[in-house]
């Protein structure tokens, strides 16, 4: 499942969130907890690094945790 979420700063900055939640197969375990992460890609003052975005949250959810990746300004 994906999900995505607008994020306002209080310095008028935009942002938003992708989130990447797994289903839990009810053959295996419904009520099964699993971790989270919360990508952040670097990159610069002008630009982010997609390559350390998706590609970290794509193996992170082969591992069995729900993964988000933040997209946020970076020029004024």
């Amino acid at each position: 499942m994906k999900c995505e979420q607008d994020l306002i700063g209080i310095d008028g900055s935009h942002g938003s969130m992708t989130g990447y939640v797994l289903d839990n197969d009810e053959d295996v375990d419904l009520h099964r907890r699993r971790p989270a992460i919360v990508v952040i890609p670097g990159g610069g003052y002008t630009m982010r690094a997609f390559h350390e975005a998706y590609p970290i949250a794509w193996k992170m959810i082969g591992f069995g945790y729900h993964a988000f990746i933040l997209h946020y300004s970076v020029a004024p």
